[in-house]
């Protein structure tokens, strides 16, 4: 995250902060705890709970692709670097794993049923495929989730980024289907940028300690905050999928359409080095009472050509000047 936009995002926390500390007012004061209980509860609380807001407006920063470099992403107050990749596919195969848990109902000897149990089923689609670009280089993918719409022998380009040594995938181009696909779970961790973990913590803290000092509703608005990491992702991935995405889009677009130029241009020379040799034109015959000597070339490359009787002879004229013709 640039020094800008970490400072933007604390000052409009601060900035929320101070409103909700205004409009809270002062604890009620006495009751079992001492002045001092009270004056390091709200110090602490007011200290975490300004934590908590700034990953909050962290967690609703948009998800978006740089105008100005469109392999720079930023989302969840980070600045992710995109590597792309665009190749030809193969070795495309999907493995679906199903996760059931429940049963029945629950029944006793006497036939009587003392409870019930739902059963439910996740079903999550790994896609695994290798990509080779023009130069023969090749990059194996795996990916969980989108269930990629993939075929062998297809142009694809796939970006992702590098998060603490994971990859997490931004986007999949099907240049022959015309088809963008997002893997949701991917972008859904990169618009958090982490922060749950940290949220959930400061939450704990806030709370706590805002309880402390004195604040009953404390810990109902610090957990009531976490719920924006329920809800941020869907907005962030919605909003990334209609237009923030558009200047990495144009770059893969881009990218397919040069590996797909340079591709044709290795099959037509390929094919032209590959290619039988045409066989030598057959020599016209001449009519069979055509007696033998100097007669009109009919290949049309000299005047005149010597005829023996039997072929078209390499003994040329031009102008009356006689040669060898070595074709």
């Amino acid at each position: 995250m640039s020094i800008l936009a970490r400072a933007r995002a604390y000052l409009v926390a601060l900035a929320v902060w101070v409103v909700l500390v205004v409009i809270a007012g002062d604890p009620p004061k006495g009751g079992t705890y001492s002045e001092a209980v009270l004056t390091f509860g709200r110090g602490v609380g007011y200290l975490t709970g300004y934590l908590l807001l700034v990953s909050v407006v962290r967690a609703l920063w948009p998800l978006r692709s740089s105008t100005a470099d469109p392999l720079k992403l930023i989302g969840g107050g980070m600045t992710y670097r995109i590597g792309t990749f665009t190749g030809t596919t193969g070795n495309v195969s999907k493995l679906a794993v199903t996760q059931t848990s429940g049963s029945g109902y629950v029944t006793g000897s006497n036939g009587l049923v003392h409870g019930q149990m739902t059963i439910n089923s996740t079903t999550t689609v790994h896609d695994q495929f290798f990509l080779a670009d023009p130069s023969g280089r090749q990059q194996g993918f795996q990916v969980q989730g989108p269930d990629l719409p993939l075929g062998n022998d297809q142009l694809v380009s796939a970006a992702w980024t590098t998060v603490r040594g994971k990859r997490r995938y931004v986007m999949f181009v099907n240049h022959n289907t015309n088809t963008v696909i997002y893997p949701w779970l991917d972008l859904a961790r990169l618009a958090l940028g982490g922060l749950v973990g940290l949220s959930v913590l400061w939450a704990l803290l806030s709370g706590f300690f805002l309880l402390l000092g004195g604040y009953v509703v404390a810990p109902f608005a610090a957990f009531a905050s976490l719920l924006v990491f329920g809800i941020a992702p869907r907005l962030q991935i919605r909003m990334f999928r209609r237009s923030a995405s558009r200047p990495l889009l144009a770059a893969l677009n881009a990218e397919g359409e040069q590996t797909q130029e340079i591709f044709a241009a290795q099959a037509a020379r390929s094919a032209a080095t590959t290619a039988p040799a045409m066989p030598p034109p057959r020599p016209p015959a001449a009519p069979p009472s055509t007696p033998p000597g100097w007669h009109a070339d009919p290949y049309t490359r000299h005047e005149r050509r010597y005829w023996d009787g039997v072929r078209w002879t390499e003994h040329v004229v031009d102008a009356d000047v006689t040669s060898v013709d070595p074709a």
